[in-house]
């Protein structure tokens, strides 16, 4: 029986370390509609406008406020574990970068290991929006973050409208030659 369990427990580490092929998790899935009461993901950015290219750093955090633990995949990487969607003002997904496609679309190979959140435990990361998203011209843009909660399903965060404006034009500097002695 010992033996047992030991085989089981060790099956059970492997399939949680090994490396694997991880593909997007939510990919525009819905929400889940029995996600525990009291679990919420909020996203916010540092910028009121955006500059198109510019970093634009992204903040989720997953909160736990129920009465329950729950548990999500650690992933390693932000970008897997929050998945963002920008959408233009149209609704539709603005061109991923090249990384973001491959994070996106797969196969991304790496391993996992599941983590608990226990009642008031928070789970946060960021990552940088023009990493993944290629915004082609000005206007006003729509984020929202997702990530999958092992046995529950999909969870989304609020919304955020984010204008994006051409960066300003570089000012010519002189050269060595140009400039007067």
């Amino acid at each position: 029986m010992r033996k047992t369990m030991l085989g089981v427990l060790a099956a059970a580490l492997a399939l949680a370390c090994v490396p694997r092929t991880c593909l997007g998790q939510c990919e525009f899935g819905p929400a889940s509609p029995r996600l525990p009461t009291g679990l919420s993901l909020n996203i916010h950015v540092d910028v009121h406008v955006a500059e198109i290219g510019a970093p634009v750093i992204v903040h989720a955090e997953l909160s736990n406020q129920s009465k329950i633990t729950v548990s999500i995949w650690d992933r390693w990487w932000p970008a897997r574990d929050y998945e963002l969607h920008l959408r233009d003002s149209a609704g539709r997904e603005v061109p991923l970068t090249d990384s973001g496609y491959r994070m996106r679309k797969g196969p991304i190979h790496g391993s996992q290991s599941r983590v608990t959140l226990p009642p008031g435990g928070k789970a946060e990361a960021d990552q940088d929006l023009s990493k993944i998203y290629t915004v082609p011209f000005p206007g006003s843009y729509t984020l929202e973050a997702c990530r999958d909660v092992i046995g529950w399903g999909n969870i989304y965060s609020n919304k955020l409208v984010i204008p994006f404006v051409q960066p300003p034009p570089a000012t010519k500097q002189p050269s060595n030659q140009e400039v007067k002695r």
